[in-house]
């Protein structure tokens, strides 16, 4: 026994009241030296469990320094520990043991006979491939990986090597010190195969955490568990659906080493163990802490910060260092949780990508074990395919007698053709089973064998390094570790630039793989099509894959009908709108083989044929011969006015839009339907048409789906009206009206009685009844498919007469508008009024909008309040005299200060600044991919990105919103790096010869060749009748024919302010014209063709550069 007067830890004095005795060293020191109070040692009295002192404990304890001594911080004396030098295995004293049995009894109401050891130690890549957790892994596991990887986009291509070479593919993979921005985001691939990805970006140069998560796993983000300070604090959290079992909350943190860790434990920290432990869920914290719990015995905030993860049942699964360098050892990363329970694997994995180690786990029957079939899709196989004799057998069919076109039965024909080819096609091309990998981590091709052997030395050295005992040792170690690392990285980079200098050049004429190749270098975007395990739906939920299909499509069918229904009654009917009949009528002119053949040359081998369809290199296959059987086929759905059924079937393809994967509304339908149906529809496409353009039925401000109608002509029209009222004093309004599904909830009886309205009556309408009735579609996910449901209103989804139809549908809504002016892009609609003050402009739109909403109920489209927005156009210096109150369906709409419509923010002043700020985002996002893809690919390939990613930003629109831009704007500074990006020239390298050799226009002198090409198009009527107007030549006896400078001149419209008036689209292009045209007098820019006029004025102004 001890003395009974000393402490063996103070070596002070002792009441024996205050003490307690070790049952390893059986000696005796104070409550306090042990951490602990009176209540805690009368817990370990009474208990049958062993208890160990503080200094037997170290024995044991990995938080330690490996050298044979330690110091003490009480008496400043060095004693010696007896640890075990030829290992790195976790040894828990019985202490340790016995508190993880306590947690266990309290979380599993379990009480275990035999001891429960947490496996942690230090693993090599060798070491994780010899556990049966890789291709075997066991469903009901669940397997986590966290690393501090000190920048993502610069490592993310050793991360995916390092998982790949575990052969694990972990469910949950988390990264703190990401370094990830919302700029710098989206200029990197940071995608792991097969996962999700939900980041928290950081506002600092270091900080941000991101989650991958597994795609078999159903999970939803846990935005109100995050915690968050800016540049100090960064975390992301996600809920894992655990089927039948307890969901599981992962979390990744990130704290800052600045930040203060007192208020770290009681104001985030504290917080968020409170939220989880009302919710009564299984829960793992991973992240690096910046909390060294190597020194949890001699730091207050340290222990502080483990008592609160402790007394909430949070235990850490780490128990050795993760940050070891030559002069000090830290455990600052780690994975804590309240599920502790047997055979749990964890450690540290001695492989080095940034200056700290991953940490892994590994917990056994977490999950519910239940298998999930992979894949159900049948695809034909093409292998084998004899084309000579399936040529033979196709000429050998009767094809008049099989489609009986003597008959007036068109379904009958068009099934009658579908199954007999279907026939020939599976003896020829039978449907075989697609069988999908199993998800696992491929390497990335140019990570050759050589330099996959090279990593393993790496990491070989790097183990040897951390475990080294002698300081020579260990420094000569560090030293040959750095040179493999410095060396391997020049390797992998030069690796990957020769790698993908190979494929560009290899594929510069494929511009698929080109682009495929792009992406795999840029790309950040998931792919939509993957579904979850388990769906939402009504309050259901749905886990077989059966089952979610037909959840996605009772919804996708019911949605539009339910949107309906929510519909006011209004006593207005919808032929109160419709003006007198039109007395012409539309009649269906047959086709021929000659256009149907055109229709096949035209149809791409890359999409799908589509439910009852046929193969498209089929269809081209046989062009020539087969044009005839369908001429005929169509023909008879002509003249009968029936659309044939077979044709009248959607696959259903759900895309995740945004918010939970596990909900249906956060879906999208994409519809694949037949490329017969489509076939059959260009046809009568081209003849409606066609009458309705030659007529001027369709309203002239409806941009959208019209042949030389687009956005810009859309913006155009809208913004002319905007500057000249504003340039004339006057207030202006204008309400951006957002229909809530407009192409979904198209009443068919309507539809077709606004057909008959404009003409198409008889054959023609029982045809477009035909097609509109009994539509019908089924959902396909992965192959398994719900069953066919009947689709009750809208016009048919991913068709070609869809968007035409609804132009039909929509086409009287301007005649329910008393005072406004209305723009429309299909549904994209516009109501624009002004005045000579706000009262009375207040007055005008009120009504209108009232008109508006009687149109809408009468026509059974329903308005979305919450996303129609309104901007009041102000002139500038002029004081309102009322406050505006504009109601739409009985809720106020507030002024915004800028709307995006049709892809460009139009702000309340119209000077652009929030759409360029925008456009300068873009640009800025375009230049990084620039310099990120310039060492992997020939300055063709580059160029055409450029093209892509960066001048198509520029282009889009731009002689709206870029008329004031000049040398100086921060647009043009952007693309002048750009072009230096391209060019390999400095970064301060004079850009005119730059911009002359790579045979690329200055932004500002782009626009004013646009400028002169839009007003050559408006003189020469090659622009819709409204543009037509608006250029006047100031000599009246101005024809075409005469040959003087002066005669192409334009009258300059009058204005009375800068803003609105001179820097104007249309007074702006009348200056750059008439300079150009003075300056030119020999080459008449009226007389030229628009082609002739751009090659002019670029080689013009290249010649300047």
């Amino acid at each position: 026994m001890s003395t009974p007067n000393i402490c063996c830890i103070c070596l002070k004095p002792l009441c024996t009241k205050k003490s307690i005795e070790c049952h390893v060293c059986n000696k005796l020191s104070h409550f306090k030296c042990n951490y602990l109070n009176f209540v805690d040692c009368q817990i370990i009295k009474n208990s049958n469990q062993d208890w160990h002192c503080i200094l037997c404990a170290k024995n044991f304890f990995p938080f330690v320094d490996l050298n044979d001594y330690r110091f003490d911080v009480v008496t400043g004396n060095t004693r010696k520990y007896l640890v075990d030098d030829n290992t790195l295995v976790l040894k828990p004293p019985h202490n340790l043991s016995s508190l993880f049995n306590q947690f266990n009894d309290l979380t599993t109401d379990k009480n275990e006979d035999t001891e429960n050891v947490l496996n942690c130690k230090y693993f090599d890549v060798n070491d994780l491939r010899k556990l049966d957790i890789g291709n075997n892994q066991k469903k009901s596991s669940l397997s986590l990986f966290h690393l501090n990887i000190s920048s993502l986009p610069k490592h993310i291509d050793s991360l995916e090597n390092l998982i790949a070479s575990t052969q694990i593919n972990f469910d949950i993979i988390a990264i703190s010190e990401s370094r990830l921005n919302k700029d710098n985001v989206h200029a990197h691939n940071l995608n792991l195969q097969n996962y999700s990805f939900e980041y928290c970006p950081t506002e600092s140069s270091a900080g941000g955490t991101v989650l991958y998560i597994k795609n078999s796993l159903s999970y939803i983000s846990r935005p109100d568990l995050q915690l968050y300070k800016s540049n100090q604090l960064e975390s992301n959290f996600v809920e894992i659906i655990n089927h039948k079992k307890t969901n599981i909350v992962i979390g990744c943190i990130y704290r800052h080493p600045s930040m203060d860790l007192e208020e770290f434990n009681e104001c985030y920290l504290g917080m968020l163990l409170e939220k989880l432990s009302k919710e009564n869920k299984t829960v793992f914290l991973m992240g690096d802490f910046n909390v060294d719990l190597l020194k949890y015995d001699k730091h207050n905030l340290t222990n502080e910060f483990l008592d609160s993860l402790s007394s909430n049942y949070f235990l850490p699964l780490i128990l050795l260092p993760t940050r070891i360098t030559m002069s000090s050892k830290t455990l600052i990363d780690n994975i804590f949780s309240n599920k502790i329970s047997q055979n749990i694997t964890s450690g540290n994995i001695s492989a080095s990508i940034s200056d700290h180690l991953p940490q892994f786990s590994i917990i056994p029957e977490i999950f519910s074990n239940v298998s999930f079939p992979k894949s159900n899709i049948f695809e034909r196989d093409w292998s084998k395919f004899d084309k000579e004799n399936f040529i033979l057998d196709f000429f050998s069919v009767d094809w008049k007698q099989t489609i009986n076109i003597e008959t007036n039965d068109v379904n009958k024909s068009f099934q009658s053709f579908i199954e007999n080819m279907n026939l020939l096609l599976d003896k020829y091309a039978p449907y075989k089973k697609i069988s999908k990998y199993k998800l696992r981590f491929k390497t990335k091709p140019w990570l050759t064998q050589d330099l996959q052997k090279s990593i393993e030395i790496k990491n070989s050295t790097f183990k040897k390094y951390i475990r080294a005992k002698d300081k020579v040792t260990k420094s000569r170690l560090h030293e040959q570790y750095k040179e493999q690392r410095n060396v391997l990285s020049t390797l992998m980079k030069q690796s990957k630039e020769r790698y993908y200098n190979d494929f560009f050049q290899k594929n510069l004429k494929n511009i698929r793989n080109t682009w495929k190749g792009i992406k795999s270098l840029i790309s950040n975007s998931e792919c939509g099509l993957f579904i979850p395990q388990t769906i939402y739906s009504n309050g259901t939920t749905s886990s077989e894959p059966n089952d979610i299909a037909n959840s996605f499509n009772s919804y996708f069918c019911t949605v539009a009908k339910e949107i309906q229904s929510s519909i006011r009654y209004s006593f207005k009917c919808f032929q109160d709108y419709l003006n007198n009949n039109f007395d012409m009528s539309f009649f269906i002119s047959p086709t021929d083989s000659t256009e149907v053949s055109d229709i096949i040359s035209n149809l791409t081998t890359d999409k799908s044929e589509g439910p009852n369809g046929i193969p498209t290199k089929i269809l081209h296959l046989l062009k020539n011969d087969i044009s005839h059987i369908f001429a005929d086929l169509f023909n008879k759905s002509f003249s009968t006015g029936v659309f044939p059924s077979a044709l009248k079937i959607a696959k259903i393809l759900p895309i995740h839009k945004k918010g939970s994967k596990l909900e249906c509304n956060n879906y999208r339908p994409i519809s694949i339907l037949s490329n017969l149906d489509k076939m059959l529809e260009k046809l009568m496409h081209k003849r409606i048409y066609s009458y309705l353009e030659t007529n001027n039925i369709i309203y002239n401000l409806q941009f959208g789906f019209r042949k030389n109608y687009s956005t810009t002509l859309a913006l155009l029209s809208l913004t002319d009206d905007i500057n000249y009222q504003l340039d004339n004093g006057k207030f202006g309004c204008g309400i951006f009206i957002d229909f809530q599904k407009a192409f979904d909830t198209v009443d068919h009886s309507i539809l077709l009685k606004k057909l008959s309205h404009y003409g198409i009556r008889g054959k023609a309408n029982d045809w477009f009844q035909s097609y509109l009735s009994e539509r019908k579609q089924f959902v396909s996910i992965n192959g398994f498919k719900s069953d066919l449901k009947e689709i009750q209103c809208g016009v048919p989804q991913g068709s070609v007469l869809g968007p035409l139809l609804f132009l039909i549908y929509i086409n009287d809504l301007y005649s329910s508008i008393k005072f406004c002016k209305v723009h429309h892009f299909a549904d994209d609609t516009n109501l624009l009024h002004f005045r000579d003050s706000v009262k009375s402009l207040n007055k005008s739109i009120n009504y209108d909008l009232k008109q508006l909403v009687h149109w809408l109920n009468a026509n059974k489209i329903a308005l979305n309040v919450g996303k129609t927005e309104l901007v009041f156009f102000k002139p500038k210096n002029k004081r309102t005299d009322f406050d505006l109150n504009i109601k739409l369906a009985g809720k106020k709409l507030y002024p915004s200060s800028s709307v995006k419509y049709l892809g460009i923010k139009i702000d309340e002043n119209l000077n652009w600044k929030d759409q360029q700020n925008s456009i300068a985002i873009k640009l800025n996002k375009g230049n990084a991919i620039l310099s990120k893809l310039k060492k992997y690919v020939n300055n063709v390939v580059l160029r055409s990105i450029y093209f892509s990613i960066f001048e198509s930003h520029l282009n889009y629109a731009s002689i709206v919103w870029g008329q004031n831009v000049d040398s100086s704007n921060r647009l043009f500074l952007l693309q002048k790096r750009a072009i230096r990006t391209l060019s390999s020239a400095d970064r301060l390298a004079h850009t005119n010869p730059l911009f002359s050799s790579a045979n690329i226009l200055k932004f500002y002198n782009k626009i004013s060749v646009e400028n002169c090409i839009f007003i050559n198009k408006s003189i020469s009527r090659h622009l819709p009748e409204i543009f037509q107007e608006w250029f006047i030549f100031s000599t009246s006896t101005h024809t075409h024919h005469l040959r003087s400078g002066s005669l192409g001149i334009l009258k300059v419209p009058s204005f009375k302010t800068k803003s609105h008036g001179r820097l104007s689209f249309r007074t702006n292009a009348i200056y750059t014209w008439n300079n150009l045209q003075k300056q030119f007098k020999d080459f008449i820019f009226s007389n030229s063709y628009y082609n002739k006029i751009k090659s002019f004025l670029t080689k013009y102004y290249f010649n300047q550069y």
